[in-house]
């Protein structure tokens, strides 16, 4: 039986062979949220923001009438998804992401491809220059403030 590590291993190396038909692909990238750590890495984690069930892989690249694709990937034999990973699911399927369970590379894979078919259009924020946060971030640009801290906008 193959590793859910094996599947995301030759995943990704279909991933990155791609890159080339589909630049936009340099921006699928791993979730590292699973895996058996130690409890003090564990705990650091968490106090970081680590939260249990977002998807394995996630592709902020919109495209048809998503604004990015959220991928779970399980082994092919054998993988369930649990309560957290369904409702992360639900939550981007809701903001707007596609959203797959995939068992096995191939399925991964595949979910990719159908993705990447459909017609790229522009976010409302292309061209936008993006946001920095806290303290020293400066005076230049448009400001917005936010309840939690400082928010200026980069010149660019």
């Amino acid at each position: 039986m193959t590793s859910e590590h094996t599947e995301a291993v030759v995943f990704m190396r279909a991933v990155r062979g791609a890159e080339d038909r589909w630049p936009d692909l340099r921006w699928l990238h791993a979730v590292p949220n699973g895996g058996l750590r130690n409890k003090r890495v564990a705990a650091q984690l968490k106090a970081e923001g680590v939260r249990p069930g977002v998807p394995d892989y996630l592709l902020p690249v919109p495209r048809g009438p998503f604004v990015g694709l959220a991928l779970e990937l399980k082994r092919l034999h054998g993988g369930r998804v649990s309560r957290e990973q369904h409702e992360w699911l639900a939550h981007l399927t809701s903001a707007g992401w596609a959203t797959a369970v995939c068992h096995g590379w191939e399925a991964a894979w595949a979910s990719v491809v159908d993705y990447m078919g459909q017609e790229p259009h522009q976010s409302l924020c292309a061209g936008r220059p993006p946001f920095e946060c806290g303290e020293g971030s400066g005076t230049q640009g448009r400001a917005s403030q936010a309840r939690t801290g400082r928010i200026k906008r980069v010149s660019t």
